[in-house]
Parts: structure tokens; sequence; C-alpha cells
């Protein structure tokens, strides 16, 4: 196996050096605990005495978080709500980064979907307050964190070994949002306001606002908080279409450009967020506890495209084609999503009895109320591409009518039109019984208790959309004799609904978009004169019915598991078994001749799964701040809605060959999981690991796309650009990781306020699949719902790739200054290249590029109420960069600049 290391890794001297400073640091934590407190009045370093008043430093406030670390009973990490803040994150997936072992796909420069330790996001459970939430995405089961705004976290903790009493269902691990609950008698107070500046929206246009408060009185916990986000921001987009297939002047198979995009992006961001928790304390061993949270998320957003259609005409050769097309295209659409989550959970102690019950009601709403679509289309014209810089593309056109003809606008014709509303509701209700019986001691240092519990789950999630597909404008329109009026109205090019962008320097490299379709203007024309388009029934049957669907889960699961523990060693065993039945119904949509509507059929698919699940966990404190733990698990995780649910759809975007199906024979992945972990927790709150996990996983999940034939009719069926989900045979994944936290308090005078936060994550991984299908086998007939013949061979021959999600390298690290009134931080975060999604062969192959992204963060303390902060985010200007088997085969590129924020914080804690 060939393993490209960084280059800091790379070299010898390196790597003696970094073992020398991880000694040196473990030196100087025996140093600095055998070290008098040379402060005064007993204060250490940390602190800060003024008016009788102790300020903490920044770093020193994460003790509780790593205090919690070290005494659990499995493998975890813990970032807390005062770690949070040391950082430039505005939603939860961003905060999550932090930890070791997390990559992220973002979204609009923003952190979005998280991925745990080498694995897709779907393997990952996403928990608010100890239960899984539903996705708000129609298509996913896994959670954009980017709904959840970083000022309604108490804490987040990502579970990398799961015990029997959590849900089973996740091979990566668990990433649990907590909220607060107040457990201090002295209230608690925070507000803070912030404004930001956004470079390539170039204007003030960002604001943060927040506040909570929180106490105990009595027997009474109360907390309540709110938050708000507002952004306008941008993108400059590039992206790159590829088939593979013969020109004119070479009959060889080749990739060549099926169409080149430039897209100019134009968003609004606002969060809304909610939390509120309630909890009565019958005695200090008994309480009832009510946490409900509701978070908002909208996009709002407008995007201009404009597509060189290469592949619409003649390809002559790689770069130069005929009669060939120009779109300009408007795509305007709000998408707002919501999470509501309420959880009452009771516990009581009865003499050696702890008894612990709780419901959970949670749900994921997505609505999209006004997507519109509109796009003209120009005269053939013929061009060529100039690739001296293959990244960058100029676009020549082979005549002087031809560069006229391209930015005559008049001459642009009307290409089509769709309106679309869709509503995705998602609900899961959850009920659940636990109870533990504590042993007699049988010495001051032994424990040991015996854990049952069960769980039902109930999940039920539904997609209904709406839409209307329009291919025909007549400015007269008379069909017929039975027309009783006729409707006349303007001549439709793009001109009349167009305004220039003044966007003649996209992705500051020239790039001219010139006139494009205006988001208001293009509405109202059709509002005023929608009479005068002619629907296209097949489509707007499409629209209407081929991504619906319904899905009811529900998920029994019952546990037993035994705790052990004498001095300095803790066992904890036990088995898990989850039952799931599954219900789904979707759509097959239809069509004859290829293009005609013929009929609409309901399919159903109901089903049971079964799973065993031992866990075993270790733990060997070799001294009071030392552990060595060891676990050996088996975990599972359920498909994506798109990739199980029996339906047919068409891509959103594509040109009418571009299919999805869902694949209801998928099989569930399990996987078996082996941890190991050294941490070592310095005695001024820093944190050493270093830990080895393999995982094998059975059945993984992946996209595959591919060239085939719905009909063995050629003369109407023509190639298809499919789409649908296929069980992998099985993976290897491996990797090691390692954390250093520290102050560098062993430093004499000012150096002693410097110090890191850093983690660095290894993965490799060998995935085994069924041998694909080359693109040169035109002939190949793909019948959904028969064996799969034509999509890939059914025989023994087996293909090795990378696991889809599994990014070699991770790296955070940040260097920052602390002491009682100034902390700042610059924090770098580091991802490797990823394979995303598998194309018909290695060449077509969507991988995630590597990003190195640069952070900074500045807060200023003028008392113990009062502070200021600064932040900053994207100061290399990281793109968002995807490309298809190699970089030579560049997919997207999506440029964002930088963004920054100042503000106020006032907090009585």
């Amino acid at each position: 196996m060939n393993i490209k290391l960084p280059l800091m890794v790379k070299r010898n001297g390196i790597l003696h050096a970094v073992s020398f400073f991880i000694g040196l640091l473990i030196f100087g934590d025996i140093s600095a605990q055998q070290k008098k407190d040379t402060t005064g009045a007993g204060l250490s370093g940390d602190t800060l005495r003024l008016n009788a008043i102790e300020i903490s430093s920044r770093f020193a406030e994460q003790q509780k978080a790593l205090d919690f670390m070290k005494n659990a009973d499995n493998i975890l990490s813990i970032i807390t709500l005062q770690q949070i803040k040391l950082f430039p994150d505005v939603n939860a997936a961003e905060a999550v980064q932090r930890i070791s072992g997390v990559t992220l796909q973002r979204d609009q420069g923003e952190g979005r979907f998280v991925q745990l330790r080498g694995t897709p996001p779907q393997l990952t459970n996403f928990n608010v307050n100890g239960e899984q939430i539903p996705s708000p995405e129609g298509d996913v089961r896994f959670v954009g964190l980017d709904v959840i705004s970083a000022d309604q976290i108490d804490k987040i903790e990502v579970t990398k070994a799961l015990t029997p009493d959590m849900d089973g269902d996740g091979i990566a691990g668990t990433v649990n949002v907590v909220t607060k609950t107040a457990v201090s008698n002295q209230p608690k107070v925070s507000v803070s306001a912030a404004g930001g500046y956004n470079n390539l929206a170039t204007s003030a246009n960002q604001h943060i606002a927040s506040f909570s408060f929180s106490q105990r009185i009595g027997k009474h916990g109360l907390v309540f908080g709110a938050n708000s986000y507002e952004s306008n921001q941008g993108a400059h987009n590039m992206e790159f279409n590829y088939t593979k297939r013969p020109t004119q002047e070479d009959n060889v198979f080749q990739p060549v450009y099926n169409d080149i995009e430039l897209r100019n992006y134009a968003v609004n961001r606002k969060r809304l967020g909610l939390n509120a928790s309630y909890v009565y304390y019958l005695s200090e061993q008994s309480k009832l506890n009510i946490k409900a949270m509701f978070s908002s998320f909208s996009d709002d957003e407008d995007r201009q495209r404009l597509v060189y259609s290469f592949g619409s005409g003649t390809i002559i050769n790689p770069t130069q084609t005929r009669e060939a097309t120009i779109n300009r295209e408007i795509r305007s659409r709000l998408k707002i999503q919501t999470l509501k989550t309420v959880n009452i959970d009771g516990s009581h102690v009865i003499n050696r009895w702890e008894i612990n019950y709780g419901i959970a009601i949670s749900s994921g709403d997505e609505s999209r109320p006004n997507y519109f679509e509109m796009a003209f289309c120009s005269p053939n014209l013929a061009f060529k591409i100039d690739r001296a810089e293959p990244s960058w593309p100029k676009f020549i056109f082979s005549s002087a009518r031809d560069s006229s003809y391209a930015v005559d606008y008049n001459r642009y014709t009307f290409d089509g039109l769709t309106t679309r509303s869709s509503m995705i509701e998602s609900n899961n209700i959850v009920s659940k019984f636990n109870i533990q019986y504590h042993f007699k001691k049988t010495t001051a240092a032994e424990e040991s208790l015996l854990q049952f519990g069960s769980k039902w789950r109930h999940k039920e999630k539904e997609r209904d959309q709406n839409g209307y597909s329009y291919e025909v404008y007549w400015s007269q329109f008379a069909p017929g004799n039975r027309q009783i009026y006729v409707q006349i109205g303007p001549k439709l090019s793009l001109q009349t609904v167009g305004t220039p962008t003044l966007q003649s320097n996209l992705l500051n490299r020239q790039y001219d978009m010139g006139t494009m379709p205006d988001p208001e203007q293009a509405r109202n024309f059709h509002q005023f004169y929608y009479q005068n388009f002619k629907i296209n029934e097949s489509d707007t049957k499409d629209e209407l019915y081929s991504s619906d669907y319904r899905a009811t889960e529900d998920i029994y699961s019952a546990y037993g598991m035994y705790k052990y523990k004498l001095n300095r060693f803790s066992l904890l065993a036990g088995l898990r078994y989850e039952m799931t039945r599954v219900n789904y119904d979707g759509y097959f949509f239809k069509t004859y001749k290829g293009r005609f509507f013929d009929t609409l059929e309901k399919l159903n698919s109901t089903r049971d799964y079964h799973q065993l699940l031992p866990m075993l966990h270790m733990r060997f404190a070799s001294n009071r701040s030392t552990n060595w733990r060891f676990a050996l698990t088996k975990t599972y995780s359920r498909p994506n809605f798109e990739d199980i649910l029996p339906y047919k759809k068409e891509q959103e975007g594509g040109q009418g060959d571009e299919i999805q199906f869902g694949n209801p024979n998928l099989k569930f992945a399990e996987s078996l999981n082996f941890d190991a972990l050294y941490e070592h927790y310095f005695s001024k709150k820093g944190l050493l690991q270093l830990g080895l996990y393999y995982k094998r996983v059975d059945n993984f999940v992946f996209h595959y796309k591919r060239f085939v034939h719905l009909d063995s009719n050629f003369s109407f069926a023509g190639l298809k650009e499919v789409t649908m989900s296929q069980n992998g045979l099985f993976a290897h994944v491996y990797g090691f990781e390692f954390t250093l936290n520290r102050k560098f308090d062993f430093l004499p005078g000012k150096f002693s306020n410097f110090g890191i936060y850093s983690n660095y994550t290894f993965t490799a991984s060998d995935a085994y699949i069924n041998e694909r299908v080359p693109v040169e086998k035109l002939d190949e007939v793909f019948i959904y719902g028969a064996d799969g013949t034509g999509f890939t061979y059914q025989n023994s021959n087996r293909e090795r790739i990378s696991l889809p999600g599994q990014a070699p390298h991770t790296l955070n690290l940040g260097l920052f200054y602390d002491d009682s009134r100034l902390f700042c931080q610059f924090v770098v975060n580091y991802q490797d290249n990823f394979l995303l999604e598998l194309g018909q062969e290695s060449t077509f192959d969507l991988y995630y590029a590597s990003n190195f992204r640069l952070d900074f963060l500045a807060d200023y303390r003028f008392n113990k109420y009062w502070n200021c902060f600064v932040q900053a985010n994207n100061l290399t200007n990281t793109p968002l960069m995807m490309y298809l088997g190699n970089k030579n085969y560049l997919k997207q590129q999506e440029f964002y600049s930088f963004w920054f924020r100042a503000g106020l914080r006032f907090q009585i804690q």
C-alpha cells in the first residue's frame, strides 16, 4: 500500500523533534507538580484576583470536560461551551471539527455534514440530549449540524466506542449535542451581540445575538436561551461535467467535456435557536427533567448559471465542438429547516436500585416553498477550449458570427421553466426504561452493578413535492376553436427578463457572466403571462410524484450489561439486541419511447432486520493521571432513505438523462470494531492521547453511477446516467489518533501563557466491491427490480477501492496565548482528499479535495462581566474542490473569500 504522509511527518528529524517535544511537555507536567506556587495568595498562574473576584484563564475552564473524559467507562471526546467560545465557530458542525478524527463536508463555506474516523456521515448517529434526532433532509438520515447554532450548546459528546445502553446503529460512533441544565444556586447570565463583514459580498452584512439564563432555586432548576444569526454571503463557482466517448477525430473512448459551468451565488442565511430546561429535584438522588430545543435555519439562495454545453453539439476533439449551445439560467429557492426536540426524563435511587426512564419527541422538517428555475438557450455555435491552464479554461469562438451571437441576448430562446414546492416531515417518538442494581461492596475500592434496559423508537418520514414543468412559451396562445379569448404576451427572450450581472471578473479570472436572467423579473413574467406557457405533461407528472415517499420504521431494542471496578481496573461488558421493522412506499414513473408518460406505479417494501451486538470495554489507570483503554464492539448502520426506498426519479438539474433509483434490496452495514487508547491528563488541565482503531465493515453502502439503457429497444431508450446505491463486499478501516492540548505553564514568565490545541488522525482503508462494467459496454440494459444485471458484473471478480468518506489525514492545530484578560488563537484545520461517490469506472470516481483553512479569534476581558471578541474565518480563501479520478479532471471549485465578526459579551457566572 502506498501511503503518502504530509511533509510534517515525512522527515525523521521532525519526528524526533516531535517526540522530544512531547517528552518535554510530560517532564514539564512533573516539574510543575513539584514546583511551589509563586503567584501569591495561593493563586496559580491561571487565575487573577480583582477586588476579591477570581477570574480564571480560558484554558483552565476545560477542566470539567477533562474530568468527565478521564472517568468515563468508554472512549469519548467532549468539547464544552467554554471551549467552543475559544474557536470562531458559528454552528455545531464547525464546533465538532475541532475534535480528533472529524472531517466535514461544507456548504457555502460553512461546516455542514460531519464524518467521523474516516467513514461517511451515514455511519454516525446524531443525538440531542441523548436521543436520535431525525434529519430535515429528504434523502439522508444524518443531520446537517449547521442547523444548530453553537450558542445553543452546553457540550458536545463524541462517543467513538459505543456501550450496550446506547443505540447500536452507529458504526463510526455518536455525536450528542447537550443543552444546559441548571445546577448552581447562583444565577448565570450571558448576553452577546456581534456584527460582521463578508469580503465577497463586500458589505457589513452579518449579525449574531444570544442570551441565556440558568439558576437553581431550591428544588427547581430553570434554563432559558435564545440566539439569532443572519448573514449575507456569496460564492463564485466553476463546475465541469465529463463523459467518456469517441470524438470525430479519434474513435478511442476518452474523457471529454460534456459542459462547463460558471456559477454566481447570492445567499442570505438565518438561524434562530431557542432552548429551555426545567428540573424538579425530588431529592439529591431523584429528579424529573424536561428539556426542549428549537432550531430554525433558512437558506435563501439565488444562483446564476452560465453553461457552455460542449456535449450538446458535435464533438470534433476533446477541446473543440460545433453546433453546440450556451445556456443562461437562474435558480431561486428558499430552504427552511427546523429541528424540534422535547426530552422528559426521570431518575430515582431506592437503596441499591436506580431507575431511569424517559420519553423523547423530536421532529426535523424542511420546507422549500418557492423553487423557481428558468433557462435560455443560444443559437448553435462553434467554439473551442483553451486549456493552457487546465483549471481555468478559456472559451474561444470559431468565427466573428459565433462570438457575436454568444452575447446577442435577443437571440437566446426560452429553454424551460420549473416551479416547485416541497415539504419534508420527519418525526421520532422514543420511550425507554433502564434499571440498575448496585452490588454490595466487598472492599472499599470495589464497585459493581448490573444494568438492563429497553427502548422503542418509532420513526415516520414523508416527502410531498408539487411542481410544474413548462417547455414552450407562445406570445399568442390560441389552441383550437374552443378558445374563448386570446392571451397575448410580449416576446420572451433573455433580453426581456435579463439584467447585466456586473460580474465581469468571476473567480478573479476575468470570466464575464454578461446578461443573466433576473430572479424577480423572471418570476413576475411567469406570473403575468402563465397562460402562454405550455406544460410538459411527462416532466410535470415526474415533478408531482417521483420524489414523494412515506417511510415508517419501528426499532425495538433490549440490552443487559455488567460493570465492575476494582482499584485501578474497570470492566464493562454487555449485549444489545435491536430489531428494525420497516415499511417504505415510493413511486415508479414509467414512460414510453423514452419521453412520454405511461403509468405511475406505487411501490412498497416491508421487511424486518435483526442485529445482535456484543460489546466489551476495559480501562486500566496506571496512575491518577493516566488511563489505558481497550474496546471491542459490534455495531451497524441503516442505509439512507434515498438509497433504500423503492422509487425512480430524475436528478435535480439533470437534462432528463440523469436518473436515480432506490434499492430496497440493500443490506444493513455491520462492523466489528477494536479500539485502544492511551491518555495522560496534565496537572494544569491539559491532555495527551494516543489511540489506535480498526473496523471490519461488511455490506457498506456506496453511491454508484453508470451509463445504461433502460429498455432493450435502443431506438428510443438511449443511454441514461443512472445512480443506484449498492452494497460493497467488505472493508478494513484502520488508523491512529493523536491529541495534545497543553498550556506551556512550565516555561518562564509570559511564555507560560502560550499553549497548543492539536490533534492529528491518520486513517487508511481497503474496501472491496463487485467488478464494475466499463464505459465502453454501451449495449448494457438495466431493468429496475431485476437481479442487477447491467449495473455491476455478477461474477467473482473484485475491485479494491478506499472506503467512501475516508480521508487519510486530518489535522487541527491551534496556537494560543492565554492570560487572565487576553485570549487569542490562530487555528489551522486540514483534511485530506476522500472518495465521495463511485462512477462507472475509476476515471469517473468523485473525490472531495483536500483543504487547508486558517481561522483566528481574539477575546479580551475588561472585568469579570464584560469582554469583547473578534473572529475571522477562511483567511486562506480555501475553496471547496472536487475532482474525478485524479486532479487532471477537476469537477468543481467554489470560492468564498474571508469573513469576520466582532462583538461584546456580558456574563454572570
